[in-house]
C-alpha cells in the first residue's frame, strides 16, 4: 500500500522550493481549511500530518503544505531545499542545500574601519 502511495507521488518534474517557515496544525489559523486527505495509510504513522510547510518556489510562488508523511516531523528546517509534486502539490524529498562549489571558505584580511 504505502509503496504503491510513494510511486504515485514520485513523478519527475518536481517543483524546487525553499521552506520559509514550519507551523503546527493546530497553532495555524485556517488550517482546518488545509486539505489533507491524501496522507499515507500506515499502521506506524506518527502524527506526519501535524505540520504545516510554508513553501517559496523559484518560480516566486508561496504555498502551504501539509507534510503528507514523507518526511519525519523535526527533520525539515527553515531555508532547506526541498522538492514537491507538481500535480498534488505534496512534499516529496528533501534535497541537498544549494551552495556554490567555487567558495569553500572566506577569509578576512583587514577589518574595515568606517563606522556606521
Amino acid at each position: 500500500m504505502i509503496k504503491s502511495e510513494l510511486r504515485k507521488y514520485k513523478h519527475l518534474p518536481y517543483i524546487v522550493c525553499t521552506i520559509s517557515e514550519i507551523l503546527k496544525e493546530k497553532d495555524a489559523v485556517g488550517a482546518e481549511n488545509v486539505a489533507n486527505t491524501d496522507k499515507l495509510d500506515s499502521a506506524d504513522e506518527q502524527n506526519y500530518g501535524d505540520e504545516l510547510i510554508v513553501v517559496k518556489a523559484l518560480s516566486r510562488f508561496t504555498i502551504i503544505v501539509p507534510n503528507a508523511g514523507f518526511m519525519k516531523p523535526g527533520v525539515l528546517k527553515v531555508g532547506d531545499l526541498v522538492a514537491i509534486s507538481r500535480k498534488k502539490l505534496k512534499l516529496v524529498e528533501l534535497l541537498p542545500s544549494e551552495y556554490d562549489p567555487r567558495v569553500k571558505g572566506m577569509e578576512v584580511i583587514n577589518q574595515p574601519n568606517e563606522q556606521l
